[in-house]
């Protein structure tokens, strides 16, 4: 699983190729759904309502026609939830994506990094 590594309350951007089973890119064209959930991987609980979200082309996030997905996470994206201090906070970001006759889902981790310990 990749791990992006960001500081907390801060922009990040992260990017993956959308690929049907065969390995061939998936252009935005062919999306019925794209949907973003973040839950902090400690509690379960969902980041700044980051709840299966649509992120088809809207949310700050775009699918261009070759399938690569651009998501700009925002700096209330990257919280720190726990108690201070801590060095850093994993939060599972999963990606759920359906096309006529087949989906993708695609799981990375969020690595918080506490501004100040």
């Amino acid at each position: 699983m990749t791990i992006y590594d960001v500081n907390e309350s801060t922009s990040h951007r992260y990017t993956a190729t959308i690929r049907n089973e065969g390995g061939a890119p998936v252009p935005s064209a062919q999306l019925i759904t794209l949907t973003l959930t973040i839950t902090d991987e400690g509690t379960g609980e969902v980041i700044n309502g980051w709840n299966a979200k649509n992120i088809l082309n809207v949310n700050g996030a775009t699918v261009s026609a070759g399938g690569v997905l651009v998501w700009t996470g925002q700096p209330a994206d990257h919280p720190i939830l726990g108690a201070a201090p801590v060095l850093y906070e994993d939060h599972l970001a999963v990606v759920e994506g359906e096309w006529p006759g087949g989906g993708v889902v695609h799981f990375f981790t969020i690595r918080v990094k506490q501004a100040s310990v």
